[in-house]
């Protein structure tokens, strides 16, 4: 690849995208930081010295096209001994017209990300296969996640170089999953402070307000089912016995539903239906319907076109 690299980005990930990049190429980048001010300087007494490290990183920060264009015989020179990094945060400057580069947009949230996870991979010896990557972004979202998630499956697989889909799927919760929940229980806890902060962040990381729309109908749905069976599990507070009465009553039902997941009495985890089951008796059924009507009104109000989705799925929210 040309050691010259040439990265769109944003001002706000600068460091970040810095420390990625260089150590993609070594273990223990040392960097030398020049913004247009100093550039010229800095440029002109690196090539000078007799001896550069081998670890050393010059990066150029928003470079002026004269400046490139001032500084290029300088910029191959050195660019035969050390890596050099140009960083623009505006794309106004075409860089690849001056000089030979390779191109890198970091603006890209799935480029970082995977950046990310390959970096903390090499960090520890091992490599992952394409499917074990693609399921490990599906089950993990926040990049801040990514080092703990990584050590869960190097503990896992132990001596093995190699880290596989099977192994991300044993260890890896898929979080998306889980803030859903949570999202769910702060809602049945009426929790309307970490109900907002959960729908945000979960927006924020792009869940589609309608797949948040479905999973609320689907488990208002099941808590109005376990409304309906209060008088059955009343009298069985415990977990075990909860399963034990749960299994009967499901063997003896006539009627097998196609779409299993949508009836609380065909749920095939029982934890799950436990759990459901204990939060509807905190839940007036009143409530319950009155929310499942505003749910079908926001559904409505969706498809007649509206811009403002968010504002009405958290005015709704807030009136449960």
């Amino acid at each position: 690849m040309p050691p010259i690299t040439f990265v769109t980005g944003i001002k706000q990930n600068v460091i970040d995208d810095i420390d990625i990049l260089s150590k993609k190429w070594m273990d223990n980048p040392h960097l030398i930081i020049a913004t247009e001010e100093n550039g010229k300087q800095v440029i002109i007494d690196t090539v000078s010295t007799l001896f550069l490290e081998e670890n050393l990183v010059l990066v150029l920060l928003d470079p002026p096209r004269l400046f490139i264009e001032e500084m290029k015989e300088h910029l191959l020179m050195l660019s035969q001994k050390i890596h050099i990094l140009i960083y623009c945060t505006s794309s106004s400057v075409d860089v690849g017209k001056i000089i030979k580069v390779e191109k890198i947009d970091m603006k890209e949230g799935e480029q970082r990300f995977d950046e990310r996870v390959k970096r903390t991979i090499r960090k520890y010896g091992k490599k992952m296969t394409h499917e074990a990557l693609h399921l490990f972004k599906e089950r993990v979202r926040d990049g801040s996640m990514v080092e703990s998630e990584i050590m869960k499956l190097i503990n896992f697989i132990g001596d093995r170089k190699e880290i596989r889909s099977g192994d991300v799927r044993e260890m890896v919760t898929d979080m998306h999953e889980e803030t859903m929940i949570g999202f769910f229980n702060a809602l049945v806890a009426m929790d309307k402070n970490e109900m907002l902060n959960t729908l945000h962040n979960l927006l924020q990381y792009g869940t589609h307000i309608l797949a948040l729309h479905s999973f609320l109908v689907r488990q208002t749905r099941l808590l109005l089912h376990a409304k309906d069976m209060e008088e059955v599990f009343r009298g069985v507070p415990e977990y075990t016995m909860f399963v034990k009465t749960f299994t009967s009553w499901k063997e003896n039902l006539p009627l097998k539903p196609m779409e299993k997941k949508q009836y609380l009495t065909h749920q095939t985890n029982p934890r799950y239906a436990y759990r459901l089951s204990q939060a509807s008796q905190r839940i007036p059924k009143k409530d319950l319907i009155s929310f499942f009507h505003t749910l079908a009104d926001f559904d409505v109000t969706v498809k007649k076109g509206t811009q403002y989705e968010q504002p009405h799925f958290e005015m709704g929210l807030l009136e449960m």
